[in-house]
């Protein structure tokens, strides 16, 4: 058996488009397109360039197709996310460095305290997590609430512009810190404090699920597959571990260490 897949990988400073060839037991890798995740300064703050992107992920996709691909998968860093009116973008991805993001935190805990948000979800105090989002675009979008419909994260934000369809994948939702780390969906009572509808994020999926179909692919259906989005998980996954309790180290633009657990700790 022969079946080629397109893989895209984003980080904080580049991205790149591999495709891969399983044959016979063998996997070989081949890049076709890398290029820089870029930013932008507007309105006084830092955005990512998504329209780059999209058209980076185009060009990518319009040479993988003559190879042959079967498939899409992709993984993005995790906490940036779009607002869209359920049809565009109303608010573009604001950049994690951008200086607004810098003591979030604190607003965010004025309405939930952090022992509450760690014992729903698990997730470390960072600004840059979603949930201390909101108080930013409060600050630096005044009025973006009456336009907003549905979130969209990174990798989810690329699936849509590839699909059209509107999905959330599981680990990408977990850097949020707004997902229940025991009932894996979006905490009720953390959304009624961010005043934000139970719905505001796309309805969510799990890793070997499937966005949609490329729309264009000549008539032939390539699914966009959901792999694990937030790209240290898809690092962990690939963990060649031969036994069960294992630790990683995961380095990029930061460094993790950590290991898998059958059910959370979050006490």
């Amino acid at each position: 058996m022969n079946k080629k897949v397109l893989a895209f990988d984003f980080g904080a400073s580049s991205g790149r488009a591999i495709v891969f060839t399983f044959s016979d037991g063998c996997i070989e890798s081949e890049e076709i397109n890398r290029f820089e995740t870029a930013s932008v300064f507007r309105d006084g703050a830092l955005w990512w360039d998504y329209e780059y992107l999209f058209a980076k992920i185009d060009e990518s996709v319009e040479k993988a197709l003559p190879m042959g691909i079967s498939s899409v998968g992709i993984d993005t860093w995790g906490c940036d996310f779009a607002v869209t009116d359920g049809r565009d973008i109303v608010v573009p991805p604001l950049h994690y460095r951008d200086e607004h993001v810098v003591g979030a935190a604190d607003k965010t805990e004025k309405m939930l305290p952090f022992d509450k948000i760690y014992s729903e979800t698990g997730i470390q105090r960072m600004d840059i997590n979603t949930i201390n989002r909101f108080c930013v675009l409060d600050e630096i979008c005044p009025g973006w609430r009456k336009k907003a419909r549905t979130a969209l994260l990174m990798s989810d934000l690329f699936a849509w512009h590839l699909t059209g369809n509107m999905r959330c994948e599981i680990t990408g939702a977990s850097t949020t810190s707004m997902l229940g780390a025991r009932n894996r969906s979006f905490d009720g009572g953390i959304m009624k404090a961010l005043s934000l509808p139970d719905d505001f994020f796309a309805p969510l999926i799990a890793p070997g699920e499937i966005y949609g179909y490329l729309k264009n692919a000549g008539g032939t259906e390539i699914p966009v597959i959901a792999v694990c989005t937030h790209d240290t998980a898809s690092a962990v996954a690939a963990v060649p571990a031969g036994q069960e309790q294992f630790a990683y180290i995961s380095s990029g633009t930061w460094s993790l260490m950590g290991t898998e657990l059958k059910r959370p700790e979050t006490g």
